[in-house]
């Protein structure tokens, strides 16, 4: 006769195998999930001009719609828009919403942040607010931890980067269509609306904020405009990527206890598997976060510097050395605040650090901070590809 506690010791014991090899593999062969589509809201340009270093390049333009791609290049180096998924699955060529699903419960391992400097198509330096991975200038071939962030933040080199990953229809198990962004808007819209999802699944069945589960609740990712005033009183239009969820919360409950219909257990055994599954996603974050600051692929790294830091293509870089941030008290307590919203704190630091150019709006205002002597000059300037109308570019 088969112990009435064996179904649950075995799915405990499941668990704790998932978590030991996500922490395990992040050491050895980190896993990751196959990105299969990309969707965009720019391209390059068909034009090919000339560097000031002799190289060529292409200027990213934007598109007023999404744009869902294969992840393989055609002769000219663009990516394979898949017309078939457009006309099957979103029966639109030029579709301003997308329909979407989370594939975790964790809003970090959704949509993850880092702070990132791209140089000669390639990620010279990546961190994530506290430490950064840049490139030895004396060792090319390595690279060395340094503190972050730095004056490359302040001077506009540097930006923020969300990497957005969801589940489109017609997807299978195991591949994610992924988003990405350097826009300070859409980057604190798209973590905002999931940390208030979060909220309202929690107050719905009655969790904890952190286990609350937001994985596959139909959401729609929306193309939005929005016009902002600027620091000189000039008025224009930026793109704004948007999360929003369509559901009722008598629909949002259902969809939940749908997902854990296998179980059908009481409430309590619910919020069990709800704390064993956030434990789980935690080890995953930790591997994740360690992934995230790794250099990309050769063809990856380009891409990504082509479209969100092309005036950085040709410029050499001088290393300033760590220079760590000082916090003001009240920049302490939004970091606090911001924490128990469950968004990245060094992502809410570098929006403010960087300055909310794209909303117009001012800076605070604070004392004059002490500046540690640096290693080196600035870089002198050179010539410049000419420069986007907006300062990010989603």
């Amino acid at each position: 006769m088969s112990d009435p506690n064996d179904r649950g010791m075995r799915r405990a014991d499941e668990s704790r195998v998932v978590s030991d090899l996500s922490m395990l593999n992040s050491a050895i062969v980190r896993p990751s999930l196959m990105e299969s589509r990309r969707v965009t809201i720019g391209k390059k340009a068909a034009e090919v001009r000339s560097s000031a270093q002799g190289g060529n390049w292409r200027m990213p333009l934007k598109l007023d719609h999404f744009q869902v791609t294969l992840t393989e290049t055609d002769e000219k180096g663009d990516y394979v828009v898949d017309w078939k998924f457009h006309r099957e699955i979103l029966k639109d060529d030029k579709p301003r919403r997308l329909p979407i699903k989370l594939l975790f419960d964790r809003i970090q391992l959704n949509a993850m942040t880092y702070l990132g400097l791209y140089n000669g198509r390639s990620a010279w330096c990546k961190g994530n607010g506290q430490v950064a991975s840049r490139i030895d200038e004396k060792n090319p071939e390595h690279r060395k931890e340094v503190e972050c962030p730095c004056d490359y933040l302040k001077a506009g080199k540097c930006k923020p980067h969300l990497r957005f990953q969801f589940h489109l229809d017609g997807m299978g198990l195991g591949e994610v269509a992924v988003f990405r962004s350097t826009g300070k808007t859409t980057m604190s819209v798209i973590l905002g609306s999931l940390a208030l999802l979060k909220e309202q699944v929690g107050i719905v069945l009655g969790v904890p904020f952190e286990q609350a589960p937001i994985a596959d609740i139909p959401l729609v990712l929306e193309y939005l405009k929005k016009t902002v005033t600027d620091k000189e009183g000039k008025t224009r239009i930026i793109p704004v990527i948007n999360v929003k969820c369509m559901l009722t919360k008598e629909e949002i409950r259902e969809v939940v206890y749908k997902r854990q219909e296998f179980y059908k257990r009481s409430t309590d055994d619910l919020n069990a598997l709800l704390v064993r599954r956030n434990e789980i996603e935690m080890a995953r974050e930790r591997a994740e976060q360690a992934k995230i600051l790794a250099p990309e692929s050769p063809a990856a790294a380009a891409a990504i510097a082509e479209e969100f830091h092309p005036d950085t293509m040709d410029e050499k870089l001088v290393d300033i050395g760590p220079c760590k941030a000082k916090q003001e008290a009240d920049d302490l307590k939004r970091l606090e605040d911001a924490a128990k919203r469950a968004i990245p704190p060094s992502v809410i630091d570098a929006i403010a650090e960087a300055g909310d150019d794209d909303l117009g709006e001012e800076p605070p205002k604070q004392a004059p901070k002490k500046r540690e002597p640096k290693e080196a000059p600035p870089p002198a300037p050179k010539e410049q590809p000419p420069k986007k109308k907006d300062e990010d570019w989603l």
